[in-house]
């Protein structure tokens, strides 16, 4: 048996030791300098639940390794649900994540944000008297006291705080009702999305700097590959995903876009300093969504209109979906083209009526638009609304508009945005020290199908002719060096 295969044949049978003895790497969980905790050890191939200290509150999100995870690095998908949405709703009911990432071999993020609910807000209920906050806003760990106080987890809503007694409007068409005053009230949601940060109780929350804190805790790691690292979420998680794409491009390769544009309140956040590699952009818009109404696309199906609901009137504040696209594309030196649009094939499906449950024939259909060689790429929905395709009716036609079940936004989306890591070559060179000491540095350099190129380095002190495997990065490289230097073989044990 040749020195390859039995090194492969040693490290097969330490890893199937680690899986009897403990595949959960209770290792990682433990490690409390990490800044995350898990509830209980790292879960591979089902989804848990995770905290980490930020700002000094204690943030909860929601993550799931493929069980395929083998202990190199896996590109991560971060998702961000929308207004008055949870991690799980955007799960479980908006994307249908979690089955992709399975498939395809991703680690999924979902993040809940922290609003404050007013003390009686179990008995607060919608119209049709479901608690406005069921299976929404799940309490902060027990035992967590804070400099915040009593705060809770949900998710969706950036820059929004519920506040009690004061701080509803009547421009909201969904009344809520405490059942046991009897006061109706409606929910405000204060458009901070721009500015990357909550307002709650007048402290500013870093929800921007809190996400990225996480995605870099779990490239530390040594989970996440730093060079595939995207955002998606629908609305406002749209809009925090476009904020994410715009002032961290050395961190997003790129997002995953439904019914969400770019703002100026963003756009005056850029300057010389902020990182300008090339995001790639994935976008779903309905063409009847008037939540966010997307202003004329080129090629052109629909005019800006103003909608019904409250953040409308600040409209002007947000940028086409057209005008989005171009910006982007400038900031790269790329000249905004005029692609042919490409109709996705008809498919005879039924969509639900979200109050009736009776089905229906989708009215959708769907059109795709490739700019500039895939940098950008918009999917044009027809008869669509302020929907995630392919997911659910979340809420009503009157609410949100028609769901679209033509695509599954999901799918379309990774296989748009993923990065594929072409090449994996090591090398190494030796330094004569003083004795019989070497210093052995070995590098191995990533190549990938969007034209990044990454080199990961350790350095080691070893005695002449050492032969032996060393760890870089998740890699284990095996190098059997000269007493004069030279490196004799050097290659990656698999």
């Amino acid at each position: 048996m040749n020195k390859k295969k039995l090194l492969s044949l040693l490290l097969l049978l330490t890893m199937c030791l680690t899986t009897v003895f403990g595949g959960s790497l209770s290792s990682f969980a433990a490690d409390s300098a990490s800044g995350i905790k898990f509830a209980g050890d790292m879960k591979i191939g089902e989804r848990a639940k995770g905290y980490m200290e930020y700002q000094g509150i204690q943030r909860m999100f929601e993550y799931y390794i493929p069980s395929s995870y083998d202990g190199k690095r896996m590109p991560l998908m971060f998702t961000i649900p929308g207004s008055g949405h949870n991690s799980t709703m955007q799960l479980d009911e908006i994307s249908n994540l979690e089955s992709l990432a399975e498939e395809k071999g991703f680690i999924l993020i979902a993040s809940n944000v922290v609003t404050w609910l007013p003390k009686d807000y179990e008995d607060w209920v919608d119209s049709a008297g479901k608690p406005i906050y069921a299976d929404r806003f799940m309490p902060v760990p027990d035992g967590y006291t804070g400099p915040m106080g009593n705060y809770y987890e949900v998710n969706g809503q950036w820059g929004a705080y519920v506040n009690g007694s004061a701080g509803y409007t009547s421009n909201s068409t969904h009344p809520i009702v405490n059942t046991v005053t009897g006061a109706k009230s409606v929910s405000n949601w204060i458009q901070a999305v721009t500015l990357g940060t909550e307002r709650l109780a007048g402290v500013g929350i870093d929800d921007e700097g809190y996400f990225c804190a996480l995605i870099d805790q779990f490239i530390d790691q040594g989970l996440v590959d730093k060079n595939r690292v995207f955002a998606s979420g629908l609305s406002q998680g749209a809009f925090m995903s476009l904020r994410l794409a715009a002032l961290h491009a050395d961190i997003f390769a790129g997002a995953g876009i439904v019914s969400g544009e770019l703002t100026q309140s963003v756009i005056k956040q850029v300057t010389e300093d902020t990182p300008k590699d090339l995001v790639k952009l994935v976008f779903f818009h309905g063409n009847k969504d008037a939540v966010v109404p997307s202003g004329k696309l080129q090629g052109g199906y629909y005019s800006r209109t103003v909608g019904p609901h409250p953040w409308s009137a600040v409209s002007d504040n947000f940028l086409t979906l057209n005008e989005t696209i171009e910006w982007f594309l400038d900031r790269e030196g790329l000249v905004m083209d005029n692609p042919e649009g490409v109709p996705l094939p008809h498919k005879d499906v039924m969509v639900k009526d979200y109050n009736s449950n009776v089905e229906y024939p989708d009215p959708t259909s769907i059109t795709r638009y490739e700019y500039i060689d895939g940098a950008a790429i918009v999917y044009w929905v027809h008869e669509g609304g302020h929907t995630w395709p392919g997911g659910t009716q979340y809420a009503s036609l009157a609410t949100v508009g028609q769901l679209s079940m033509q695509a599954n936004a999901s799918e379309l989306m990774w296989e748009d945005l993923k990065v594929e890591l072409l090449s994996e070559t090591p090398s190494a060179s030796v330094k004569k020290l003083s004795g019989n000491k070497n210093e052995l540095t070995v590098n191995v350099t990533k190549v990938y199908d969007n034209g990044k190129r990454d080199v990961v380095t350790e350095t080691y002190t070893i005695n002449n002719n050492a032969a032996d495997i060393y760890k870089v990065d998740d890699y284990k490289v095996y190098v059997d060096s000269k007493g004069n230097t030279q490196v004799r073989d050097c290659y990656i044990v698999e």
